[in-house]
């Protein structure tokens, strides 16, 4: 506004001048006018263009290298902390089931037995063979020899022991054999020990006899039953030449019936129990209830039945009243009331 103001008064100067037609005073006014434009000319602006150096103050970009403060990037090295991970060289921790193997029980004796008295086998038989001494896991073997024959295999347990249920071939011949049990270890075992193997002399015969029923009695010829129930025992003697007595059928009739089988199966009702004696050569004995109320008259034992471990068998039978041959087994039951 003030330059402005400026050139209008040089205009109306100018004006002034030209208007009057002097020549004198038309120089020292042009002169004047000039000293005034030089005064005011805008052209100093350029001076204030050199304000315009603040886009020197674009020098502020080089503030941009801030982003070298983008070295912080650097600090990102914090992942090497990650090297924690190093710290999963715990898993050599699973050393530990090397330790597995070093605290294995190894039995130092090994022991074998079998459930067969004076170690007589019979062909056809069933029986346990136990053994101990192997290395827990390990396979172990039994036979038969001197013909070889496997019963199987079976894995020893954490105590190093077996318990093997083995069956005599029918057709083995009697004689002396040997029982063998043998190890069967892996490579990793045989870091261990070497593998076992024991033997133990056996005789095997052959059964083909029917057990005996040497004698039968009751405990009683009567029982009154007039006010309560009455217990009658009844015992046999058997015996048998290899094998033994295995099991038995009986049955007695008359006013009242009962019947019972097996021995030594004492969760069957009526089932005959040893009392005495081995199964070649035992006593066994059934006890049985007759009810209160039961009807006067007899009862007599009339069928049985005795096998042994291979099945051969003996049995009798009487008709009504009749005798078996030993004692005559009937009793009397009394009840005043019918």
């Amino acid at each position: 506004m003030r330059t402005v103001a400026g050139l209008l008064v040089a205009v109306a100067l100018v004006a002034s001048g030209c208007g009057g037609g002097s020549d004198e005073v038309s120089e020292p006014a042009t002169t004047s006018v000039v000293k005034n434009a030089v005064l005011t000319t805008s052209t100093s602006a350029p001076t204030t263009t050199t304000t315009t150096a603040a886009p020197t103050t674009t020098a502020a970009p080089t503030t941009t290298a801030a982003p070298t403060t983008t070295a912080a990037p650097t600090t990102t090295a914090a992942p090497t902390t990650t090297a924690a991970p190093t710290t999963t060289a715990a898993p050599t921790t699973t050393a530990a089931p090397t330790t597995t193997t070093t605290t294995t029980t190894v039995p130092s004796v090994q022991e074998v037995s079998v459930d067969a008295e004076d170690d007589t086998l019979i062909a056809g038989a069933d029986y346990t063979v136990e053994a101990a001494g192997f290395i827990p896991g390990s396979t172990v073997e039994v036979e038969l020899h001197s013909d070889p024959w496997s019963f199987g295999t079976w894995i020893a347990n954490s105590y190093g022991r077996i318990a093997a249920q083995i069956q005599v071939p029918p057709t083995t011949l009697q004689g002396q054999h040997r029982l063998v049990v043998r190890e069967h270890i892996t490579v990793a075992q045989a870091m261990t020990r070497s593998a076992l193997r024991t033997e133990i002399p056996v005789v095997v015969t052959i059964d083909e006899t029917p057990p005996v029923l040497v004698s039968a009695s009751l405990s009683t010829d009567s029982v009154d039953v007039t006010s309560g129930s009455q217990d009658v025992v009844l015992t046999l003697e058997i015996t048998d030449d290899v094998s033994g007595a295995y099991g038995m059928m009986w049955s007695f009739t008359g006013v009242w019936s009962i019947s019972g089988c097996c021995v030594d199966s004492p969760q069957l009702p009526n089932s005959l129990q040893r009392v005495s004696g081995t199964t070649t050569d035992g006593t066994w004995q059934a006890t049985f209830p007759v009810p209160a109320g039961t009807l006067s008259g007899s009862v007599c034992l009339t069928s049985w039945s005795i096998s042994d471990r291979l099945s051969n068998s003996s049995s009798g039978s009487t008709d009504w009243g009749g005798q078996l041959g030993i004692p005559d087994l009937c009793f009397t039951v009394v009840n005043a009331g019918g």
